[in-house]
Formats: C-alpha cells, sequence, structure tokens
C-alpha cells in the first residue's frame, strides 16, 4: 500500500484541490494507495480520501508550517510516505516516484528555477522546495522536536519550512530533477540565454505586472504551481490546459 499525503489548511485551497489530487493518484498510480488529507475542515472533502485532523488545540501553527509536524514522529501515518502540495499537478505516471528509496533521509525536489534568480539577483533563494516530499516515518530522524521547541523564533527567522529544512536540518537530500518543473520558473539553469531571458521576465513581473510566461512540459510528471495564484495574484487561468489532468473522464 502506498502512502500519498497532502495538507490543506485554511482557506486558501478547498476541498477541490484535494479531490482532483485523489483523481490524480488514482489515474498515474499503478499500485493500491491511501491519500491522507491532514486538515482541520474535511468539509466536502471525498469519502475515498482518510482525514488526518491536524492537532490545532496543540500546536498554533499555521500554513506550510505544519508541514514540519507532517514529517514528524508524531505523524500517525507510519512507513513510506510521498506528500504532495495541493497545486501539484500529476502529469504523468508516477512509478518511479513511488519505487524510490529514501532510506532514512528525507528528501526533497531541488528548487531549480530559484537557482536562476540566486545568480540573476544575488539574492538568497532556497535550494529546495517540498511541494514533493519522500521520506519513511519508521526511519527518519528526529525533525520537528527541535523546530516545535522555538517555532516562533523560526518562523521569524525563516521565510517558510523549505528555508528551515535547508538552512537549519541541514540534512535534507534531492529528488532527480528530471520529476518536476514550475508553471511559472521552468526547470533548470542550464541554458544561459534563457537564464537571461528570464531575468528580463522577472524584472518586468514584479515592476510592471505585465508579462507572465508560464511553462507547459507535458512529458514530465509532475506540474508545480507553487502558489502562484495567490502570489502573483493571477485568478484560475493559471491552470487553463491542465482540467483534462484531473477531469473525470480521460481525455
Amino acid at each position: 500500500m502506498v502512502n500519498f499525503v497532502c495538507l490543506k489548511w485554511g482557506t486558501k485551497y478547498d476541498a477541490e484541490y484535494v479531490n482532483r489530487l485523489y483523481t490524480m493518484l488514482k489515474r498515474n498510480c499503478r499500485e493500491e494507495f491511501t491519500l491522507y488529507c491532514c486538515t482541520e475542515d474535511d468539509t466536502d472533502i471525498k469519502s475515498e480520501v482518510e482525514i488526518v485532523n491536524l492537532p490545532i488545540e496543540e500546536y498554533s501553527l499555521e500554513s506550510w508550517w505544519w508541514k514540519m509536524w507532517i514529517v514528524s514522529k508524531e505523524f500517525p501515518v507510519k512507513g513510506k510516505c510521498i506528500f504532495f502540495d495541493l497545486d501539484t499537478v500529476i502529469q504523468n505516471d508516477i512509478q518511479e516516484i513511488i519505487d524510490f528509496e529514501c532510506g532514512d533521509d528525507l528528501y526533497a525536489l531541488p528548487a531549480q528555477w530559484r537557482m536562476r534568480r540566486r545568480l540573476i539577483w544575488k539574492n538568497y533563494y532556497t535550494s529546495i522546495n517540498s511541494s514533493i516530499m519522500i521520506w519513511d516515518n519508521d526511519k527518519i530522524p528526529d525533525i520537528f522536536s527541535n523546530y516545535i521547541i522555538n517555532n516562533d523564533y523560526y518562523e521569524m527567522r525563516h521565510h517558510g519550512n523549505d528555508e528551515y529544512l535547508e538552512l537549519e536540518y541541514q540534512r535534507v537530500k534531492m529528488l532527480p530533477i528530471h520529476w518536476a518543473y514550475s508553471r511559472l520558473g521552468g526547470f533548470d539553469d542550464s541554458d544561459e540565454e534563457r537564464m537571461w531571458d528570464y531575468a528580463t521576465e522577472e524584472f518586468l513581473r514584479h515592476e510592471f505586472k505585465v508579462l507572465y510566461k508560464m511553462w507547459n512540459i507535458p512529458d514530465r510528471m509532475i506540474c508545480l504551481f507553487n502558489s502562484i495564484r495567490a502570489e502573483d495574484h493571477l485568478d484560475n487561468s493559471v491552470y487553463d490546459g491542465y482540467e483534462h489532468y484531473w477531469s473525470d473522464s480521460i481525455s
């Protein structure tokens, strides 16, 4: 049995995102699986999805910081787990992800689109992305206890759990780079000409809000939307052309 995990906290993503993730997993997973949704509100989530209630009375965490609890020893799902963000679109068969051996390590995606930002703007951007994580709860070291004992400080110091994991935990290993691409950021930093185009694009996007170049690479397993609907004030038009991946009828 394959253990898939997702997180729905607050109102940023509704039950539709959980349900369509389940549909995409059912379409692209050859093995029996359970999708566990960690949430404080299970309204309208498919009955096929297993609900894991977030311990909101015990911990006052918000947003992505709940991922720290998900990779903790307290998380009730044991064994190997595969986490997907709700704005992840599964485009193809994910057997390679299912077969990936994680040992006693926590694995996350390499945030290759952030590497271009690092080179261009000379600012710090995390090199990992937790849109997909793989770990074994029976083997992984204790990450959560160090974080939660001083979580207010860490949450003030770091912009998100990715940065915490990279700078404080420092033991996250990288998943294969070819698994995924970013809808807004592309997929790697190997093409210098494209990197320059990206720099121009970034300037226009942030200064004038007029240019949104969206990547579409259908032969990859995963497309990451990286919260662009919220961060860049885009509506659901960023998903145009992707609906067939989660629609009830395969086209």
